[in-house]
């Protein structure tokens, strides 16, 4: 479970002010996807980020149940590496090949290739897999599907639903393709209504 309690999040430069997320709770069983909605500005990357990666606070708390481990994903990584995707992948491998983690995400045929050269949706699903051989109970994930074709959204939402049952980790998502909630999701935390409050 993450619980937020009388969250406050002031980031320079970007908001005027601190964004209160008081009130919010995530509970949720294990094994599950959860969407984080909102328009823009509303605070969802920062959300995340904060979450994730244990960034102070301006007010409040974030408390986590115990045991808990994270991999986290911005929506933009800043990478411009030069190395072939088999180098990337196989920096998380641990205990799982790097061939068997691209053929699950499809990449085989990237696996010689420069990351730096690669489109930006095939960047995007080089990434989410490297972040997915993390042995980690929570995956927070800033718009993973942005560059991605209905195809391939589908896709990695139907592998991190697997992944999630089978290793009862909890996926919290942000995203803006509702119409993809009900099918992948399930539960959703709309920071509309709760920054209304």
């Amino acid at each position: 479970m993450i619980h937020l309690q009388d969250v406050h999040i002031a980031e320079k430069g970007f908001y005027l002010g601190p964004i209160n997320y008081a009130g919010i709770s995530i509970k949720n069983k294990t094994g599950c996807l959860i969407a984080l909605t909102g328009q823009n500005g509303t605070g969802k990357s920062t959300l995340l980020k904060t979450i994730a990666l244990d960034k102070p606070l301006t007010k409040g708390r974030v408390r986590f149940s115990k045991h808990t481990t994270k991999a986290y994903l911005p929506s933009s990584p800043k990478v411009f590496s030069k190395k072939n995707v088999s180098y990337l992948l196989s920096l998380n491998a641990k205990d799982q090949k790097t061939g068997e983690i691209a053929e699950k995400f499809n990449i085989t045929h990237l696996l010689d290739r420069p990351f730096n050269v690669l489109s930006d949706g095939e960047q995007k699903i080089v990434l989410i897999a490297m972040q997915m051989q993390r042995e980690a109970s929570y995956f927070f994930f800033d718009e993973p599907l942005a560059h991605l074709d209905m195809q391939k959204k589908e896709f990695v939402l139907s592998i991190f639903k697997e992944h999630a049952e089978k290793n009862n980790a909890c996926f919290l998502i942000s995203i803006h393709d509702r119409y993809l909630l009900d099918a992948y999701f399930d539960d959703q935390v709309n920071l509309d209504d709760v920054l209304k409050n």
